[in-house]
């Protein structure tokens, strides 16, 4: 009978320490929003954690931790959706005794603008090789003041480290900002040449960004910023770029491009190109998204005589422009935007 009671004792402390379990998630669908009310069952649940264990139990939907969770007991977890991106993910369960997750647990529904905003990344771009042994990269700086997590969509991240050319990820990919230091990496691009990156409502004015383009074959580099644009900067009138640097017509030191941009379908422009000694008249249409994480997208060599750029979208559709100027011997960009 001894025996019996011990071998009953060591199943239960066995079954008490075990990791944990999910067997059901109710229900398994929500708004992108977030405040779902979840019902997760399984076993194993508890919240142990020794003095100088780091980890804190967690219940994770994707890569976000859910808004609030509450232990019923070892077989019960009450948990709230937190916001994020549309479609399914994994719901997992973390303690420091195991971790367990349901792939497609959850389907997050409706529409990314219900809780995101876009954010255009004019230039983001891979390792490119250009004249004169050139190599330029992109790079993304972020830093929040928020203390919690910041979730980004829709960035590839780098596997190989910075200025190393790799294969991206599937996207949308998750990206999480938190803390108060800055953080900075090489992305692998997901528009080309710019890419569209979706924040969370409310977010935007929480982070500071820094998006550069740089020549990193040269000593003492610090490239060249290129602006961040929410959709609000998009126009839907005319607007011009002024004060284009006073150039020859057909100076072989100089390029210059107009790059257009817009987060409209079926999107054209008229530009019109004015100096001292020309005056031309150009409509383009922008080549459609492939998808919400890359923009319509256009470019156009202006005329390097042309001091001022018009552009004028066709109507009720919104764009954004700005022209770069890149000296051919020393690589060096200027940026003319609005």
């Amino acid at each position: 009978m001894k025996k019996l009671v011990l071998a009953i004792a060591l199943l239960v402390a066995t079954a008490a320490s075990a990791a944990p379990v999910i067997t059901s998630i109710t229900p398994s669908s929500g708004p992108v929003t977030g405040g779902t009310q979840v019902t997760i069952q399984g076993s194993g649940f508890n919240s142990d954690c020794p003095p100088d264990c780091h980890l804190t139990p967690s219940v994770f939907f994707g890569g976000l931790p859910a808004a609030t969770e509450t232990i019923v007991d070892s077989t019960t977890i009450i948990a709230t959706t937190p916001v994020s991106f549309p479609g399914p993910v994994a719901v997992t369960r973390g303690q420091i005794d195991g971790t367990f997750g349901v792939e497609n647990g959850f389907t997050f529904t409706g529409d990314a603008r219900d809780a995101f905003e876009p954010l255009l990344l004019p230039i983001f771009v891979p390792v490119v090789h250009g004249a004169f042994g050139t190599t330029f990269v992109s790079t993304l700086s972020i830093w929040t003041s928020d203390p919690g997590v910041v979730p980004l969509y829709g960035l590839g991240f780098n596997p190989c480290g910075n200025f190393e050319p790799c294969i991206p990820p599937q996207f949308p990919f998750l990206f999480t900002v938190s803390g108060r230091e800055p953080q900075q990496s090489a992305f692998s691009p997901t528009g080309d040449p710019g890419a569209v990156v979706w924040i969370r409502k409310g977010s935007f004015d929480q982070l500071a960004a820094s998006l550069r383009v740089m020549e990193v074959t040269r000593e003492l580099t610090t490239g060249t910023s290129i602006p961040l644009l929410r959709e609000s900067s998009f126009r839907s009138n005319v607007f011009a770029l002024l004060d284009l640097p006073n150039v020859a017509p057909h100076d072989p030191l100089f390029r210059s491009t107009l790059r257009v941009y817009s987060l409209d379908p079926g999107t054209s422009v008229h530009v019109r190109s004015d100096g001292n000694v020309i005056h031309a008249d150009t409509d383009l249409t922008l080549a459609d998204a492939s998808d919400i994480f890359h923009p319509a997208y256009a470019q156009f060599d202006v005329p390097l005589a042309a001091l001022r750029v018009e552009i004028t979208p066709n109507e009720g559709h919104r764009v954004w422009a700005f022209v770069t100027i890149t000296q051919n011997e020393t690589q060096h960009i200027t940026v003319i935007a609005p």
